[in-house]
């Protein structure tokens, strides 16, 4: 049946009209769906961001205790055929930088040591325990031998690595540290070899104090072997490792 041209008019601005109706519908929605897309996105990365936060020592940024046991019990689960070390740090003296200097210089010592532990570690964990207490786990090479002379050059080199001057606000602060370390063995659990560590960590610091006292020296100059704490004020200040 032939319809007639007004009709046919008619229906051809109807299907138009129906056409642009629905097409600026979906691009309505396709708009709302990629509005919601970026809101989805910023809350994953806001809330990722928290978790960050969440897991971090607020001072130093270093991992916390708890983020530190998540992620080095899934690295001893799954060493991937490296040897691991637990390694305990602990700034020798540091009541007497508080004391003499104030928590803010105190605040300062604990951000460069935190800061020269990581760079040490590079991507293996670490954190800080509380107070001047760090920790790590560390991953050697495959294929190494981790043995007591292996141990004692690798607790010779982090000493000397975080013992070296650090930059504070009025000046320069030496201090250094008492390093335990305790490689970890086949079946051992994170918290066992923490406690090993830590005990390494004591013994050597019982040693350090028979036989250390602290001083405090006014001019600049190198941190002697037999030195505990000193502060430099003026001079040029040491630029980070």
């Amino acid at each position: 049946m032939d319809w007639p041209a007004p009709v046919v008019f008619a229906l051809f601005v109807a299907s138009v009209l129906v056409a642009g109706v629905a097409l600026g519908t979906s691009r309505h929605w396709r708009c709302r769906a990629r509005l919601a897309e970026a809101v989805a996105a910023d809350l994953m990365q806001a809330l990722r961001a928290e978790r960050d936060v969440a897991s971090r020592d607020p001072l130093t940024a270093l991992l916390n205790r708890r983020e530190f046991y998540r992620r080095g019990a899934e690295l001893m689960a799954d060493p991937q055929g490296q040897h691991l070390v637990m390694v305990v740090v602990d700034i020798d003296h540091f009541k007497q930088v508080n004391d003499r200097y104030g928590h803010a210089t105190g605040d300062e010592v604990l951000v460069n040591t935190a800061r020269r532990l990581a760079g040490y570690a590079g991507r293996n964990p670490v954190a800080r325990f509380g107070g001047d207490e760090f920790v790590g786990l560390l991953a050697t090479e495959a294929g190494g031998t981790v043995d007591d002379q292996w141990l004692r050059e690798t607790e010779e080199r982090l000493a000397a690595t975080l013992a070296t001057p650090i930059p504070v606000r009025d000046g320069t602060v030496l201090v250094t540290v008492s390093v335990g370390l305790a490689p970890v063995r086949g079946g051992a659990d994170l918290a066992d070899v923490l406690r090993r560590a830590d005990a390494a960590m004591y013994r050597a610091k019982g040693h350090r104090k028979r036989t250390t006292q602290p001083r405090r020296h006014s001019s600049p100059g190198r941190l002697a072997p037999h030195q505990k704490l000193a502060w430099h004020q003026g001079g040029q200040t040491p630029a980070l490792p």
